[in-house]
């Protein structure tokens, strides 16, 4: 009798997780979104097409905003390190640092006899770059002090060259993530050994909450352990959003001009 009222108490609390809910606080209008990133006190920085940049506070607040006198557009953005925000412009095959009030250090041009042509790229939690080139079909990391490459990952045994879109990379808890939308994400170690796929195809972004890796499907925002095989589910009131960032007060949605605030229930 008492394992039969455990084993219901465990469901209770299965279905109460994956029905949580939440309610919206705010909308922000933007213009076209086109990159999120988020530092560790969960201010937003978001980029449009152009490059522009603005970070928002976690009230949704706009806070300062960075516009480039080149305009092109952001190719990966990264702001965990909250000291330093990075940005890759793969088309000018650069990457740039902006300080915590956005203002811009010199851009970096990729060094080309290194890293023939960077496809996606973000920063290490010891200020390295990690890139994917696309020259040689390899990831790479690339120490910006002794301007060098001191790992390299031949990627022909993990991806077919002639089916993949890699489209982010994130490095979290000393692991390397990198978002191929027809195969799911890549998961590395902090020496660029391949580790293990986890399957989710036709995904566009991915995202850390402390020990858990979250991502959109339809109309609900998953939760996956990234240690243990668990799962949660958080819905959402419709499907259409492409990007969401998960905070300590706050669930952030994005679609292509709104930033919707929402509060957990």
């Amino acid at each position: 009798m008492v394992t039969r009222k455990l084993i219901l108490l465990l469901c209770c609390f299965v279905l109460t997780i994956s029905a949580q809910t939440i309610e919206i606080v705010k909308t922000v209008q933007l213009r076209l979104v086109d990159k999120v990133s988020y530092d560790r006190y969960f201010n937003l920085y978001i980029s449009d097409l152009e490059g522009t940049i603005t970070k928002y506070n976690q009230e949704g607040d706009s806070l300062l905003a960075y516009s480039p006198s080149k305009t092109g557009s952001i190719t990966s953005l990264e702001a965990w390190n909250t000291i330093r925000v990075f940005a890759f412009y793969k088309d000018f095959q650069q990457f740039g640092l902006f300080d915590r009030f956005l203002g811009p250090l010199p851009k970096i041009d990729l060094p080309e006899e290194q890293i023939g042509f960077g496809r996606i790229a973000t920063v290490s939690a010891n200020n390295q770059i990690w890139f994917f080139d696309d020259s040689d079909f390899s990831l790479k990391k690339y120490d910006t002090e002794q301007l060098k490459v001191i790992s390299k990952t031949n990627c022909d045994l993990i991806l077919n060259a002639q089916d993949y879109d890699l489209v982010m990379m994130k490095e979290y808890q000393n692991q390397l993530f990198v978002l191929d939308r027809i195969n799911g994400i890549l998961v590395f170690d902090n020496f660029g050994n391949f580790k293990k796929k986890i399957t989710i195809p036709a995904l566009e972004y991915f995202g850390f909450y402390k020990d858990e890796l979250y991502y959109l499907d339809g109309s609900e925002l998953i939760l996956l352990k990234i240690y243990l095989d668990e799962r949660r589910t958080i819905s959402l009131p419709k499907n259409s959003y492409g990007k969401a960032v998960m905070g300590e007060k706050y669930i952030y949605l994005f679609d292509k001009s709104n930033l919707e605030v929402f509060r957990t229930k």
